[in-house]
C-alpha cells in the first residue's frame, strides 16, 4: 500500500492516489483522495476495500505517520489484518507497488497531456487497463487471478457467449481458475529465479571483518 502524488490537483480537488496491490494476483486498486490523513485512508480501506472485497491477512506499508497512526492500527486490528512496514529509506521492500506507481504515472501521462486537471477521470480506466493486461511474471491477467474469470467486455456481449447450464459454467470457471493459479505460481517462481540470478551476477557483496571502520547512517525515524 502506497500513496502517489499526481502532477497537479485535479479539478475536483483530488491531490493523491492510494495504491493497494495484491501480491498474489498483481491486482491493483487505485483510489483518488483529497488529502492523505489517517482518517481518509481508514475510510478508503473500510468503505472501498475491506467491506467490498474482504480483508487481506497482511498489509505492507512504508513508515509514513499516516500509515502508522493508531487509527489505521485499530482498523487493521478490527479486520484482523497484520500490518508490516517496509525498511526505512529502502522502497525496494515494496517493489511491486513501486513499479506499478511508475507504470501508473506513465499511463496517466498519455491521457492527460492536454488536460492534466482531469487525471482523476481517467484513473479508473487506466487501472482497469492494467488489471486486464497479461503480466509477464504470471502469464495471466490480474483480473482473472483475483476474480476467477475475465471481465465481460462489449465484444463478449455481442458474441453472446454462454454455456448450456449454470453447472457447466461454474465448473469451467472453477477449473480454469485453479489451473491459472497453479501456472501463475510456477511462472512467478521462474520469474523470481531469473531476477535472483541477475541480482547475484550484478551485485557485489562486500564482506567486513571485525575491526573494520564503517560509516553508519542513522536517519531520524519517520
Amino acid at each position: 500500500m502506497d500513496i502517489v502524488c499526481p502532477i497537479q490537483e485535479s479539478a475536483k480537488g483530488y491531490k493523491y492516489i492510494l495504491v493497494i496491490s495484491d501480491y498474489a494476483s498483481r491486482f491493483v486498486f487505485t483510489v483518488p483522495m483529497r488529502n492523505q490523513t489517517a482518517q481518509t485512508i481508514a475510510k478508503v480501506l473500510v468503505n472501498k476495500i475491506f467491506t467490498k472485497y474482504g480483508s487481506p491477512e497482511v498489509v505492507l506499508t512504508d513508515k509514513g505517520t499516516n500509515f502508522l497512526s493508531s487509527l489505521i492500527q485499530e482498523v487493521c486490528k478490527l479486520f484482523k489484518v497484520k500490518q508490516r512496514r517496509t525498511t526505512a529509506y529502502h522502497p525496494q521492500t515494496d517493489g511491486l507497488v513501486e513499479r506499478f506507481n511508475r507504470t501508473l504515472c506513465d499511463m496517466l501521462a498519455c491521457y492527460i497531456s492536454d488536460q492534466p486537471a482531469n487525471w482523476d477521470k481517467y484513473l479508473p480506466f487506466v487501472t482497469f487497463a492494467y488489471n486486464t493486461a497479461k503480466q509477464a511474471s504470471t502469464q495471466e491477467t490480474p483480473f482473472f487471478l483475483f476474480f476467477g474469470q475475465e471481465p465481460i467486455m462489449p465484444n463478449d456481449i455481442k458474441i453472446n457467449r454462454r454455456y448450456e447450464t449454470y453447472e457447466d459454467t461454474s465448473m469451467v470457471y472453477s477449473q480454469q481458475w485453479e489451473k491459472a493459479q497453479t501456472l501463475a505460481r510456477e511462472h512467478l517462481f521462474k520469474s523470481q529465479t531469473r531476477q535472483k540470478k541477475y541480482y547475484d551476477v550484478t551485485t557485489k557483496i562486500i564482506k567486513y571483518n571485525i575491526g573494520d571502520y564503517v560509516l553508519l547512517k542513522a536517519p531520524p525515524a519517520a
